[in-house]
């Protein structure tokens, strides 16, 4: 006996949806006959009737009834493996992996996924919260498509880089700590007295040099509400995105510091970017993400742009994107 065939699958549900034969023919676009065939097919090797045809519309038997939820889940499946199957034809690929600093601001990033849903619906995302070096490492060794991150890593030869906006960071301290109660900007043989709370990446690779560590004594978290509920109760200083302490400075509970490495501003600015690496080229989801984020408001500013169609898909408008 031959196997169960979608066709067969697909026709016993159309009736089912569309009341009749006759109507189940209409709407697929196909000779009565065929639908009929491939219903008594299903019939045959169930082994039971699925309708009953006594009546003028042909109404489910028991054994139909109880096939219906199966037939469902089969044909959402065969659906969803149609459209990943269109998907790779047309050079989209059918998941997108992205490595983002757990700085970066998720609300942005969250508007380019929802944009990513609707225009990709088959394709599947995955979102690693990493630190620094940590998401240059995941994007080089472990396979994912995209890393977001500030612009103060070493530059991997391997990877493509290219800008998205810059954002404000202060050095931010409860209002009640040592350090809040100091006039002026604050040097490190002062700040070295105090605990730095960090956010460190797992492979454990954030050097001193690079990433303004400015106390020997460092606490390090692998998640940013960890270090944010150890800052609001004022075991130390951290350097952190203005958007995620604007209200609190703002409200008095945490201060933002002066500091002389700083030129005695109250903030420096980071470039965040995104990079890729050479042997996995950008396809479709992927440039559609870059240029919404470089579009929305934190980022329009004039930046490289990406163009999915023609022969330089997946490659930045200019060569200086490549480090």
């Amino acid at each position: 006996m031959s196997e169960y065939s979608i066709d067969q699958i697909l026709n016993f549900l159309s009736v089912v949806n569309h009341g009749s034969f006759s109507a189940a023919a209409r709407a697929n676009g196909c000779a009565l006959p065929a639908v009929t065939y491939a219903v008594r097919k299903l019939e045959e090797q169930v082994g039971a009737q699925l309708f009953d045809r006594s009546d003028y519309r042909p109404a489910l038997t028991a054994a139909g009834y109880a096939l219906l939820p199966s037939a469902r889940r089969l044909a959402e499946e065969f659906g969803y493996f149609r459209a990943q199957a269109r998907q790779i034809m047309g050079g989209t690929a059918i998941a997108l992996s992205i490595a983002v600093d757990r700085y970066f601001p998720m609300a942005v990033l969250a508007d380019a996924m929802a944009g990513v849903q609707q225009r990709y619906p088959s394709v599947d995302v995955n979102v690693r919260g990493e630190a620094l070096d940590g998401v240059v490492r995941l994007v080089t060794e472990q396979g994912c498509d995209l890393g977001i991150l500030p612009m103060c890593v070493d530059r991997s030869p391997q990877l493509n880089w290219a800008p998205l906006f810059t954002q404000d960071f202060v050095m931010a301290v409860r209002s009640d700590h040592p350090l809040a109660s100091i006039d002026g900007a604050i040097g490190n043989d002062i700040l070295s007295q105090h605990v730095q709370l960090l956010i460190a990446d797992q492979f454990d690779i954030i050097r001193v040099r690079d990433y303004f560590i400015h106390s020997r004594k460092t606490w390090k978290f692998d998640s940013l509400g960890g270090m944010m509920a150890v800052l609001r109760k004022g075991l130390g200083f951290a350097i952190i995105p203005t958007h995620l302490v604007d209200a609190e400075i703002q409200a008095g509970s945490l201060v933002s510091l002066m500091v002389e490495d700083w030129n005695a501003h109250p903030a420096f600015q980071f470039q965040f970017c995104v990079c890729w690496h050479d042997d996995r080229p950008l396809g479709p989801t992927a440039l559609w993400l870059i240029n919404h984020l470089q579009d929305n408001p934190f980022g329009k500013s004039g930046m490289l742009r990406f163009e999915p169609e023609g022969a330089g898909a997946g490659k930045p408008d200019a060569e200086r994107a490549r480090s």
